[in-house]
């Protein structure tokens, strides 16, 4: 299966940045490094034999739960992939830990806003999308959606579930310290419960990236973790404090979250996004047991006071930071301070 041509034209080898063109087997960079393309996925985080073998094995994956699907939609049956089913804690978080293998519909959130802007056919890059809901969040809002992710398992999921949903989206085999699309490709950047994972060097590269594939004037929205929240308190002190690790959430303070969106991307305002949880979702509510159903409206009721009150902001346990492109500088160049607002600390 071909590459889009669309996606295609914004594409970039990992490695020196130069554009990729099509082949029979594949795509190569203008120095010659050649790289897979599985069910139209560009394989582009890693050159290695593994990699390719483990994509002939995701692709067989693929195939077979795409026909049972159809199989049990023959049948009159609800389908939720299967996918989205098992990993449905590890992508929306605990207050979903009741619904594995038991969901009755795609949990797809609204995408964020206002003051997110409508889509208007805007290229949008998701950061780390896994098996896509944000992706088709934003294609519903107008966007055209593309998701990185370093598991090709997750975006073959992606691109079962667009086409279960009716919306086209893009997916690409990557990660984002080294972002695999030419300079100035997207007009708007997203990531969500996603950045927390790496070490805090490692995601600030990650959106120095983003501030370089950022058109002049673009924005970027970003959900983190913050320091000071309650659930932030508990889980450090349940691990002893002890250094994080591996796939561990890291937390931010507001400062540095500050100090470093500004520097790799520019002007940023941060806001509350939730209390108790790290990623409570209003239209999946009818999905969630009571007690989770709780935790959201207490979380919703808290971050409206931070809009009253926005010194609460510091308490809040997961935040918002967005940041803009300067139309005038490069990716990187350190920004003026964020422009003043109500909700923002």
């Amino acid at each position: 299966m071909p590459v889009n041509p669309w996606l295609l034209e914004r594409l970039a080898c990992p490695v020196d940045g130069s554009p990729l063109r099509e082949t029979d087997s594949g795509l190569v960079s203008e120095a010659g490094r050649e790289y897979a393309v599985v069910e139209g996925i560009p394989i582009l985080i890693d050159e290695s034999v593994s990699q390719i073998a483990h994509s002939r094995t995701a692709g067989e994956r693929h195939q077979e739960l795409t026909e049972r699907a159809r199989a049990e939609r023959d049948a009159g049956e609800t389908v939720v992939d299967r996918y989205v089913q098992e990993d449905i804690v590890g992508t929306n978080g605990r207050l979903y830990r009741k619904l594995k293998g038991r969901l009755t519909r795609y949990p797809i959130p609204d995408f964020p806003g206002p003051p997110a802007p409508p889509g208007e056919g805007r290229a949008l890059l998701d950061i780390g999308c896994n098996w896509g809901r944000w992706l088709v969040s934003s294609a519903r809002a107008g966007y055209r959606p593309v998701g990185i992710d370093p598991g090709l398992d997750a975006l073959l999921a992606a691109k079962r579930v667009g086409h279960d949903c009716g919306v086209e989206i893009h997916v690409v085999n990557a990660g984002g310290q080294a972002l695999p699309f030419r300079d100035r490709s997207f007009g708007y950047a997203y990531s969500f419960s996603v950045l927390q994972h790496l070490p805090k060097a490692d995601a600030t590269q990650a959106l120095t990236q983003v501030g370089r594939v950022l058109e002049p004037g673009g924005e970027c929205l970003v959900q983190l973790p913050a320091k000071w929240g309650a659930l932030s308190l508990y889980n450090c002190t349940k691990r002893g404090w002890r250094e994080p690790t591996g796939n561990m959430v890291r937390y931010w303070s507001i400062p540095e979250l500050r100090r470093t969106f500004e520097k790799a991307i520019g002007p940023s305002k941060i806001t509350a996004h939730a209390f108790f949880s790290l990623n409570p979702v209003q239209n999946d509510l009818e999905l969630l047991p009571l007690f989770s159903r709780s935790l959201v409206h207490a979380s919703n009721v808290l971050c409206a006071a931070c809009r009253a009150l926005p010194p609460l902001c510091h308490l809040a346990d997961s935040l918002w930071i967005r940041s803009t492109r300067p139309a005038d500088s490069g990716a990187g160049v350190a920004a003026s301070a964020p422009v003043a607002s109500e909700a923002a600390v």
